[in-house]
């Protein structure tokens, strides 16, 4: 698909931009055909107009150069906030983009499946120090990893998203059917990347593991118990996992870029990526979540210590590294995520008191349209903070 599709959605989106900047009203959502929304999600814009417009323009400017159909973007903070939807949520049928758009989170389901392990370790449930083997068997060197290693990458397991047989499968069928036990035999064919403990490699395999692990533990299922121990005492009432392919309600559609036709891949089986990325939610929602994670609500300032114990990324220059479940990049403690159509960012910074989520309708992007779009952002609002991150070179 050539770039005048997308500078078509940028055009349109720019110039509702201008027209609210011009009139100082806020956007008629309901003559775009969008529904209502609760008044904290409406479009919001209250930094000085001069940083308004730089932000504006790298949104444009990256959906555009990352092909993006949509984009939904949150950012709170002290110097202003900016609560914004750009672009398509259903190419077919016209429908743009919404602020109370449901998305698939990706790999941001990790926090919630990390805060379970932590919630359940605390309640004497298990231990961090707990062999993996305790609780799922089979699994190469799992009498050695422990569910801490699990937990920040340091296992060495070989991660089953990078099996090329898999993936070719995944791409061609995102609904084939896929259980824990198709998962072990996919693990089971490739070989640890590294000893227990002696290196850092993320790995979607060590999620989809403490998702068998929760169950083992608990003797329920892992999804009602991340439910009923996580989601369901921070009010998110718009995150979930799906209990089917589809998505239902008000949400954005995920693209592909499929040899230069834009596909749909909303429709996928969210028991491929489990306890690894098959989440949804909204930007309300996310912003509420990221801040809890980051500040250790619900844990004791012992277990919250653990999760901020942090661990360089090898081979990565700047501020970028891995607690237990959560990420630190430049000072903002969350996590990314990308899965077929969808990549997203979203972080809390301690030092300025600032909630970002972005959320895009695309995972072709190799960089990561979330994570270009947190740069160029960061550089407007924050450059102090990119002055050594390799993500800003």
């Amino acid at each position: 698909m050539n770039l005048s599709f997308y500078k078509r959605i940028a055009a349109v989106s720019a110039f509702l931009l201008i027209s609210f900047t011009l009139t100082g009203c806020t956007f008629d959502l309901n003559s775009f055909g969008i529904k209502k929304v609760p008044q904290d999600l409406q479009e919001t814009a209250t930094f000085n107009p001069e940083i308004q417009k730089q932000l504006e323009q790298s949104l444009t400017e990256v959906m555009i150069q990352s092909k993006v159909p949509g984009v939904i973007v949150g950012i709170w903070s002290p110097k202003g906030n900016w609560v914004h939807a750009q672009g398509y949520a259903d190419i077919k049928t016209g429908k743009q983009m919404s602020v109370s758009d449901h998305f698939r989170i990706a790999s941001n389901s990790k926090m919630f499946t990390a805060k379970a392990i932590m919630l359940l370790a605390e309640q004497g449930k298990l231990s961090l120090d707990d062999k993996l083997s305790k609780y799922v068997a089979g699994v190469k060197n799992g009498n050695t990893i422990t569910i801490r290693q699990l937990l920040n990458m340091t296992a060495g397991i070989y991660d089953f998203t990078e099996n090329e047989e898999f993936n070719d499968k995944y791409i061609e069928n995102p609904t084939m059917p896929f259980s824990d036990q198709d998962f072990l035999k996919v693990l089971a064919k490739g070989k640890p990347t590294f000893a227990p403990g002696k290196s850092w490699k993320y790995s979607n395999s060590n999620y989809y593991l403490l998702g068998m692990v929760i169950e083992k533990a608990t003797g329920k299922k892992a999804v009602d118990v991340i439910m009923d121990l996580v989601i369901k005492p921070m009010n998110l009432a718009n995150t979930f996992f799906p209990a089917s392919n589809e998505l239902t309600g008000e949400y954005a559609h995920g693209y592909k870029d499929m040899d230069g036709k834009l596909t749909d891949y909303t429709t996928q089986n969210p028991m491929i990526p489990w306890t690894a990325g098959a989440m949804v939610s909204d930007v309300s929602d996310m912003r509420d979540w990221v801040k809890a994670y980051a500040t250790g609500k619900f844990l004791s300032p012992a277990m919250q210590a653990e999760q901020l114990k942090w661990i360089d990324k090898p081979s990565e220059n700047g501020d970028v590294r891995y607690g237990l479940g959560t990420m630190y990049v430049d000072g903002f403690i969350g996590h990314t995520g990308v899965i077929f159509g969808y990549n997203t960012f979203m972080g809390y910074s301690l030092k300025n008191d600032a909630t970002m989520i972005i959320m895009t309708t695309t995972d072709d992007d190799h960089e990561g349209a979330a994570v270009k779009l947190f740069v160029q952002f960061m550089k407007t609002l924050w450059p102090e903070d990119l002055v050594k991150s390799r993500l800003a070179k």
